[in-house]
């Protein structure tokens, strides 16, 4: 039995590119979901006027000179920590991602909440634009890897 390498490199090549594809697909998928999620709790969410309580200091900016800044969670990823009261009087702290850095948004500062008063710790920060440009850029970025291996798989790359 003749082995043509030729064509089995050819089928390797090809499984890699589907698998790349898979992977990006999947990734865009979940971060357009995201960010509809995103979008609709910004359209839909109850507001409520709130204030920043923590933003985690930036890597290698800890409280002494040249110190990381300290992990109190074990090394979990730390949050933003905004505080508001619901429409029912309850008071909530609903911790985000690093995103609002980015804004400029600092601890202390009063900002505007919207929440799921169903869910209310599933808040977001009107102020904050940087957590939506983050999701466009990522399902942009995850589309057009996509694009271009399904482009380059049937060779019109």
């Amino acid at each position: 039995m003749d082995l043509d390498f030729t064509m089995v490199a050819l089928v390797v090549v090809a499984l890699h590119v589907l698998l790349f594809l898979i992977l990006f697909a999947l990734l865009g998928g979940f971060w357009l979901f995201r960010l509809v999620r995103l979008t609709r709790l910004r359209r839909h969410g109850e507001r409520a006027e709130g204030m920043i309580v923590s933003v985690p200091e930036r890597a290698g900016r800890g409280s002494g000179a040249g110190e990381a800044p300290p992990r109190g969670d074990g090394g979990a990823k730390q949050r933003v920590v905004v505080r508001f009261e619901t429409g029912d009087g309850r008071t909530v702290e609903a911790k985000r991602g690093l995103a609002l850095r980015l804004a400029g948004i600092g601890p202390g500062r009063r900002v505007t909440a919207v929440y799921d008063p169903d869910r209310p710790w599933r808040a977001d920060i009107i102020e904050s634009k940087a957590r939506i440009r983050a999701h466009q850029v990522i399902v942009a970025f995850a589309a057009l890897v996509c694009f271009w291996l399904s482009g380059s798989s049937i060779g019109l790359f």
